[in-house]
This record gives C-alpha cells, sequence and structure tokens, in this order.
C-alpha cells in the first residue's frame, strides 16, 4: 500500500517560476532606484565628480533587495535565491552600463555579481538564524 503525503513544497515548475519571477523583481528593482541615474553631479565650487547614485537611491535598493531576499525565502530554495537575486541585479547593471566604452563594465558586473551573491547569501544566514 502507497502512502500520498501532502507536503508544502512547491512542484518542479512551480519553483522555476518563482525563481524567473525573484530574479525580474530584482532586475524591477535595480532599474527602479539606480538604472534611470546615470548622470555624475559637479560641485560648482570644488569641480569634484560625484554620482551617479545618491545615498538614498543606494539605501533604498539594498533596502528593498533585503526584503525581496527574505520574502523569497518561503517560495526558492535558498540555493536558488542566490543565483536569482544576482542574475536580476546583475542584468540591470548590464543594462545601465550597456554604453561603456572602457571596458571598465565588465569589472563592475563581476564585482555586482560577487557581491550581491556574498549580501545575498549574508542575509540568507542571517534569516535562518533569527527565523528558522
Amino acid at each position: 500500500m502507497t502512502s500520498s503525503r501532502t507536503t508544502d513544497r512547491p512542484g518542479a515548475a512551480q519553483t522555476i517560476a518563482y525563481f524567473v519571477l525573484v530574479a525580474a523583481a530584482a532586475l524591477g528593482l535595480w532599474c527602479a532606484w539606480l538604472g534611470w541615474d546615470t548622470e555624475y553631479d559637479v560641485d560648482p565650487v570644488t569641480g569634484s565628480l560625484s554620482g551617479p547614485y545618491s545615498w538614498w537611491q543606494v539605501a533604498g535598493f539594498v533596502l528593498s533587495a533585503g526584503i525581496l531576499v527574505v520574502a523569497a525565502r518561503r517560495f526558492v530554495p535558498a540555493a536558488a535565491i542566490v543565483p536569482a537575486v544576482s542574475g536580476g541585479i546583475a542584468g540591470g547593471f548590464a543594462l545601465s552600463a550597456r554604453g561603456d566604452d572602457s571596458g571598465l563594465a565588465v569589472i563592475g558586473l563581476v564585482l555586482i555579481l560577487l557581491g550581491s551573491a556574498a549580501g545575498t547569501v549574508l542575509l540568507l544566514l542571517l534569516a535562518r538564524r533569527f527565523r528558522p
């Protein structure tokens, strides 16, 4: 006799759909917070260059991405959240930097991938520690 147990774990197709949704949300967060600001600011007094992002844009993006990571834990396995979030963020950066002729965008892309992956893993570990 076989027993059929119902579990709360989503099927493979549903997990893939959530993975794509998380990646698209990460891409959307990049575009909403950081993707539209591509101009550097010049201080009229000192002539120093800053930007292109303001502190509030970066803070809003990091907070929003953190909420996305914690919320995604309910639907996507942790091992899939890291590439989904990192890939979405890197995709957003790649869209923003597509006009770069210096070649530095490739270095930025690698750093974005590594940094967002490390931040996502750290946040997942903290979330697991405080809320199993």
